[in-house]
């Protein structure tokens, strides 16, 4: 995501996120229901076509 031009502290916010054990979208200041996040991505995530386009891009 560095290449893409992402900031190093968004970068580590991401990694933070997908190495914790549950993580919670905050909307318009209340956050959501607590999701528990589990290794690696699987088909039908909602992340999936995201992280595609990210990498697809790179390379």
């Amino acid at each position: 995501m560095e290449v893409r031009g992402f900031p190093s502290l968004w970068c580590d916010w991401m990694d933070s996120i997908f190495q914790s054990s549950m993580s919670a979208v905050v909307l318009n200041g209340v956050p959501g229901r607590w999701i528990k996040c589990k290794k690696g991505l699987r088909q039908g995530d909602p992340l999936s076509p995201y992280l595609f386009l990210l990498v697809a891009d790179v390379l």
